[in-house]
């Protein structure tokens, strides 16, 4: 989905990334044995923000905007109006966990399966980049044997089941400015029972 937000939301959308850039911490694994949480710059080289957990007040736009797109009642219907078991799935979830994600120079995320060790049903995968100054950092995305390269375009949503296999490749810039990073806000919508 190309022009998921609007230009409107995308300055705020820039606005709060560019107040987040100190507080960035280096992107974690979880084991999904163990349930481990540790670092493995060989498999997953980048920078996040749990956005859930750091606006606990609710105060974050990107969240605000997010649900008022995604979980809009546009959005809602036209998932519902699509012949496709897969899209309405969203309309069963009653979940939710947001991530913002930071690569730069010979940042990447081996190939992996989200929700692996969690009801997490569902993927959104939302591309940002204000002016991008960078190469790679394309999506590939794997199934049955065979594999998609889905290009790194500002403003574009990739939906997917969250335990199709699934990479991001290295990316590579000259010099680096905050907002012209490559950024994903990610979102995995979930089924949690009582």
């Amino acid at each position: 989905m190309d022009d998921f937000f609007s230009i409107e939301d995308l300055n705020e959308i820039y606005n709060e990334i560019e107040s987040l850039e100190d507080i960035f911490k280096v992107g974690d694994v979880r084991n999904d044995d163990t349930g481990e949480i540790y670092v493995n710059e060989k498999y997953k080289k980048n920078k996040n923000i749990w956005l859930h957990e750091h606006f606990v007040n609710g105060d974050s736009k990107i969240l605000k905007l997010l649900r008022k797109v995604w979980f809009g009642k546009d959005n809602i219907e036209y998932l519902r109006e699509h012949d496709n078991p897969f899209f309405s799935v969203i309309t069963e979830t009653n979940y939710d966990r947001t991530l913002l994600s930071k690569y730069n120079n010979g940042d990447f995320y081996g190939w992996h399966k989200d929700g692996v060790d969690s009801p997490t049903i569902l993927t959104l995968n939302i591309f940002i980049s204000h002016e991008p100054k960078f190469t790679g950092g394309d999506f590939v995305i794997e199934r049955n044997g065979k594999s998609k390269t889905i290009e790194f375009i500002p403003n574009r949503a990739v939906l997917f089941p969250s335990r199709t296999e699934h990479m991001v490749t290295e990316v590579k810039e000259d010099k680096h400015e905050h907002l012209s990073s490559r950024f994903t806000i990610q979102n995995w919508s979930s089924l949690r029972t009582k």
